[in-house]
């Protein structure tokens, strides 16, 4: 590595008094200096924000990072922030960092040292979970990847070999700006489709197997009936950009691609027919937004037939 980039770190900040300043100083305390942390406020209601700002302005480590601080209007989630941080970054590269998370001290080091030698568009490491290890987690199999090859690219994040997270992904900025990676804004599980997108159009990629990053589980994340309904309006709307960006496209035309995306869809559907917290009528005005998709109506039909049958049989 003959230059040294600059590495735009995208940090969005909302509610995370407890967790904040681990995040600032395990930024603090890379190894890489050529940096610039982007902090956007997403009108925070603690102190979150002006706890960063002290804990930066008061650390002997800061003098040679540059900082900026941005702030929305009202709170507009964790998209509109990462897009923001985008729009604000001037580094060659991107990378997303949550911040009730950590990075270990060699992260962007690493990162930038394998996209420079390797002529990477994205790099990404391995992480390491600070808290319970569900089985959602257990479905991937991080491998190690190094491709100039598309495709290759692709089946690596289509086999989960690769989180899908956008977090411990560093990108070359000018392929997000100029592919229009943005994040779906108004959602959750926002990373589904950015990943998968970036996976679609990246034409190179390294996956290395140290662990770069410290992804923590929040005791307060708790699962409520409400924020089921909101991850499920989610997941159709993720599934109609599917189809959107099929159109545009933005997705590759393979049979891999078509059958990880139906598998998607049956998953959340099935999850949608299955679920205590919605009532018979959610069920099926939820359904009814999946008509405009391929065999949406089919879909539709197979509810409505399995609902009468249980209630013949009961």
């Amino acid at each position: 590595m003959t230059s040294f980039p600059i590495v735009s770190i995208i940090i969005p900040v909302y509610k995370v008094e407890p967790y904040i300043i681990k995040c600032i100083d395990s930024v603090l305390h890379q190894n890489y200096r050529f940096m610039e942390v982007i902090l956007v406020d997403d009108r925070t209601p603690d102190h979150s924000m002006q706890m960063a700002i002290d804990y930066i302005e008061q650390s002997k480590l800061s003098h040679d990072i540059h900082f900026k601080y941005v702030k929305h209007d009202c709170n507009r989630g964790l998209s509109a922030a990462r897009n923001t941080g985008i729009d604000a970054a001037t580094g060659e590269y991107l990378f997303f960092l949550d911040s009730d998370d950590e990075i270990t001290s060699d992260c962007i080091e690493k990162l930038v040292k394998e996209a420079e030698e390797g002529n990477y568009d994205v790099a990404c490491g391995n992480f390491r979970i600070d808290g319970y290890v569900n089985n959602f987690w257990k479905n991937y199999q991080h491998k190690e990847l190094k491709s100039h090859d598309k495709l290759e690219i692709l089946r690596h994040f289509i086999n989960h070999y690769v989180y899908m997270m956008a977090w411990n992904k560093l990108v070359r900025r000018d392929l997000i700006t100029s592919k229009l990676l943005y994040f779906k804004e108004g959602i959750i599980h926002e990373d589904e489709l950015w990943s998968f997108l970036l996976s679609n159009q990246t034409t190179s990629m390294s996956v290395i197997m140290d662990v770069t990053y410290i992804y923590r589980v929040r005791e307060d994340s708790i699962i409520t009936a409400n924020s089921k309904r909101k991850s499920f309006s989610s997941k159709i709307i993720i599934i109609k950009e599917f189809y959107k960006q099929i159109k545009k496209g933005n997705i590759v035309d393979i049979p891999e691609n078509h059958n990880y995306i139906t598998k998607k869809k049956d998953k959340w559907i099935n999850g949608i027919f299955n679920s205590h917290e919605l009532t018979p009528f959610e069920k099926i005005r939820y359904l009814m937004k999946t008509i405009s998709y391929p065999n949406g109506i089919l879909y539709f039909f197979k509810f409505v037939y399995s609902r009468l049958m249980q209630k013949i049989k009961s």
